[in-house]
């Protein structure tokens, strides 16, 4: 299972349709609005790599503005740092 956090800028107020649209988007685990350089984050889960990418494209395609994608490392460890 490979896992993604999206850090994204909407071109619109996050109020829009965008927060509810991500939240029904197949992939999507978790959705936030944010206060200061992003306006929103985004947990996303799949299967692999190419599935993540997908979901990405997908979240593009609601006309967003920018987006930050960073990926988990394969093992995911439940110790901490």
């Amino acid at each position: 299972m490979q896992t993604a956090f999206l850090f994204i800028n909407t071109k619109l107020d996050p109020d829009d349709n965008t927060t509810r649209d991500l939240k029904n988007m197949k992939g999507v685990e978790e959705v936030h609005r944010l206060y200061g350089v992003y306006d929103m984050s985004v947990k996303i889960k799949a299967d692999n790599l190419d599935r993540i990418k997908d979901i990405v494209q997908n979240i593009r395609n609601l006309k967003v503005g920018s987006i930050l994608t960073l990926l988990t490392s394969e093992k995911e460890s439940a110790h901490a740092f």
